[in-house]
């Protein structure tokens, strides 16, 4: 556990969901009344925030829960009817579920893997097709926005590409950048896996590998390839494509317009 002040979220806090509007939460847990309580941290709350006894309460000195490898946690459903046997089953054959409440359980739905492909130490990435700013298990976080809510990177199909962008719930889809303009799908793919297997390369200019292998998220119209990038702007950092035929650096969605920035990061295999 780790001790935050000043509402900083450590880089290995575990996500648990996010606000209506996108803004991300995290687990906590602070000593309060004789007892350890679990509740949320978030930037947006100056700290972190408890239900008890019939109230909120807020703390400026608590816990915040960490993690290196995320892949290892899960969320198990506590209050669908299924009994052992069915969740084993689902689980195995990635059958979608909902609880008595109406909500999806922790249970993949039935999505269609394709893969990204497998570094030099044999981890697989793959790419989740989702929809409306949907954001699966495991997805590879490529930025923030300036006020802190994540960017993951994602593709989608547009004008006979698959072009590279960033995913949020706050979007509520994938944003692409694509002729001069901002482009909005609703339909998309998220990247995902062990994001502690990858890294981020300094480039300037054409993204011309040089010792290390990009992750190719798309490519043109005419075939030529994409990869994924991210560059800073506006406080934030966003997810963005680059290439060896892109001479003006990383090209990236942001205030409803196609922007381009000549030093940036590419995502490579370790």
């Amino acid at each position: 556990m780790a001790h935050p002040s000043d509402s900083v979220i450590p880089f290995e806090a575990v996500p648990v969901g996010c606000e209506a509007d996108g803004k991300p939460l995290y687990i906590g847990r602070v000593f309060y009344r004789a007892s350890v309580h679990v509740g949320s941290v978030g930037k947006h709350l100056n700290g972190m925030m408890i239900a008890c006894a019939g109230h909120e309460e807020h703390f400026d000195q608590y816990e915040v829960l960490c993690t290196a490898r995320p892949d290892l946690l899960r969320w198990v459903d506590c209050t669908s009817r299924m009994s052992g046997e069915d969740y084993r089953r689902a689980s195995e054959q990635m059958v979608p579920w909902a609880n008595n409440h109406g909500m999806r359980t922790g249970l993949p739905t039935l999505w269609n893997l394709v893969d990204a492909g497998i570094d030099s130490n044999g981890h697989k990435f793959e790419w989740v097709p989702c929809e409306n700013g949907a954001v699966p298990h495991r997805a590879v976080q490529g930025g923030a926005e300036a006020d802190g809510v994540p960017l993951y990177v994602g593709r989608g199909e547009h004008k006979g590409g698959m072009h590279v962008g960033k995913v949020s719930p706050q979007h509520g889809g994938l944003l692409i950048s694509y002729g001069t303009k901002e482009i909005k799908l609703k339909r998309y793919e998220v990247l995902t896996g062990d994001a502690s297997q990858l890294r981020w390369v300094v480039c300037h200019g054409q993204a011309m590998p040089d010792g290390w292998v990009p992750v190719e998220g798309g490519w043109e119209e005419d075939g030529q390839k994409l990869f994924v990038a991210k560059v800073q702007h506006a406080g934030g950092l966003h997810v963005g494509k680059a290439g060896p035929h892109l001479y003006n650096g990383v090209s990236f969605a942001y205030d409803s317009k196609e922007l381009t920035a000549e030093s940036y990061w590419v995502l490579v295999h370790l």
